[in-house]
């Protein structure tokens, strides 16, 4: 299982390099919550045409974008704000009656230049904003040599702390 993960990670890795490099087409899911990278987000996927957004990013391995709707929206007509975060599905189970149950983790911030209508879900032109936690998500190493050193600097803390309450 591990072997999987790392193979797909590897690969996906490759096409957010790809897509960082230019403009994209990325499907988007506007929702009344907003997703930060590096976040979990369990979703339960059950209009018909984001259940043909889920199916066209997993027939495509693509990732597909999480947007915060405008409050003004209309139904079937939503507005989203113009920075949203590309979102890569880790779990994905398909219900017998085609709804979806997913996990989605956010990956990357991007920004809107231009938005689309022609498929049943809302798409647009994203460019990916370069952040640091890109950088972290290509080196796999990264996460744990941080998490290391804060835990390494909250041991001599506490034992300063406990050695200064002993006096």
């Amino acid at each position: 299982m591990l072997i999987i993960h790392l193979v797909l990670a590897v690969s996906y890795q490759r096409r957010l390099i790809k897509m960082a490099a230019r403009a994209s087409e990325l499907p988007l899911f506007p929702l009344n919550v907003v997703l930060f990278p590096g976040v979990v987000l369990p979703l339960h996927i059950f209009e018909p045409r984001y259940r043909q957004m889920i199916a066209d990013c997993q027939e495509q391995t693509t990732p597909f974008g999480i947007v915060l709707a405008r409050p003004e929206s209309q139904p079937l007509l939503e507005e989203p704000y113009p920075v949203g975060t590309m979102a890569e599905i880790r779990e994905l189970d398909r219900l017998e009656d085609g709804r979806y149950i997913l996990m989605a983790v956010g990956v990357q911030r991007f920004r809107i230049l231009s938005q689309h209508r022609e498929k049943p879900y809302l798409s647009a032109l994203v460019e990916l904003y370069e952040d640091a936690l890109i950088r972290t998500y290509l080196d796999p190493g990264a996460f744990e040599r941080g998490v290391s050193h804060i835990a390494s600097r909250s041991a001599i803390y506490a034992a300063d702390a406990y050695r200064k309450s002993e006096r």
